[in-house]
Order: structure tokens, then sequence, then C-alpha cells
């Protein structure tokens, strides 16, 4: 919503005054937020030993609405269901491990980031979200 403004302006002159009216117009429209979250990771590339618990790290932003939930979402690569975790926030900064029970298997884990903000809008990381996850190897 645009409205217009207009302000009588009196400036005292001697013995009178004078009259300045000054008009414009502002915005009284609340801001919609309509970006997601900002995500900066860095990916785990490298293997991860079995069985043990692999820290996730993230820097999650959100200029308008605010950082409501991130998740990491993981699997095993033989299996077909992801496990959402939340991570834990302190500022910007948020931080999970995947448990040490999930690392139990061959081969390697997928995962992928999902933020959103207060308004509902979302972003995954890597952008392809589950279906371009990252993937790092466990060994024994």
């Amino acid at each position: 919503m645009t409205r217009t403004l207009a302000l009588l302006g009196l400036a005292a002159c001697g013995g009178g005054g004078t009259n300045t009216v000054k008009s414009g117009t502002f915005d009284t429209a609340p801001e919609i937020d309509e970006d997601p979250p900002v995500i900066t990771h860095t990916p785990i590339t490298s293997s991860q030993i079995a069985g043990s618990p692999v820290p996730i790290t993230a820097t999650v932003t959100d200029a308008l609405a605010g950082v409501a939930l991130v998740q990491v979402l993981y699997r095993l690569e033989n299996a077909v269901e992801y496990t959402p975790l939340e991570l834990a926030g302190a500022g910007d900064e948020y931080v999970v491990d995947i448990p040490a029970s999930a690392t139990t298997g061959a081969g390697g884990m997928f995962y992928y980031l999902y933020a959103e903000d207060a308004e509902g809008n979302f972003v995954t990381d890597p952008p392809g979200g589950e279906g371009d996850a990252w993937r790092f190897g466990l060994t024994d």
C-alpha cells in the first residue's frame, strides 16, 4: 500500500510566518519475505570411520523472517529413505552429529541440508536436495 503524505511546515520570520507544504509518497506495506534462508556448508567428502558419529556444521542466515528449522537428512548408500535430524543453532551456526549407530554399514552415506524460515521459504544444500545429495565413504 502506498500513501501520499503532505506536511505543513511553519517557519517564524520576523513578525509573521510562512506556510510551506511538502508532499511525497512512502510505502506503508510490510516487506514480504519471499527469499529462502542461505546455507553455507563445506561438504564432507573424505571417508569417515564406520560406527563413529559424523559432525555436520553449517551457517544458516535469513535476513527478514529468521531461520525456523535446519535439518540434515541422511541415508546409507543402500537405503531408500532419508532420516531427518534437526541441527542445534547458536546464532547463525548450526551443528549436529549423524549418530554412530547410523554410520554402520559398508559403502557410503548420502546427506543433504534443509533450511526453512518463519515464512515457510526453504532451501536445500546442495540445491538438488536428495536428488543431488553429498556423499562420503565409510571405512572400518
